[in-house]
């Protein structure tokens, strides 16, 4: 019989790395990476969305943030699989 707990752990089964850039580091504490656990089926928006829970300092960058997976660029409706490495890339400004 599966429990509940087993049902949880099973969902959580890809593990990611994310690292911050620029402002984002510093918004989120000064953390440069950390390696987190994901439901199966985590699009790059809902890593987003849970990324903004728990740092809500970051709000204002989010709708600007690019995202590269494994050093590509990609859409926020990319799935994220076990092993991805997820960079989070601020607005820059320049000229």
């Amino acid at each position: 019989m599966k429990t509940a707990l087993h049902e949880q752990r099973r969902e959580h089964n890809a593990r990611i790395k994310i690292l911050y850039f620029a402002q984002l580091r510093d918004l989120i504490g000064g953390r440069l990476c950390e390696q987190v656990r994901i439901p199966d089926k985590t699009s790059v928006q809902d890593l987003l969305s849970m990324i903004a829970k728990n740092n809500p300092g970051i709000n204002p960058l989010m709708r600007s943030i690019s995202v590269s997976v494994n050093y590509r660029i990609v859409s926020k409706d990319r799935l994220l699989n076990n092993g991805d490495e997820v960079a989070l890339l601020p607005p820059i400004a320049g000229g």
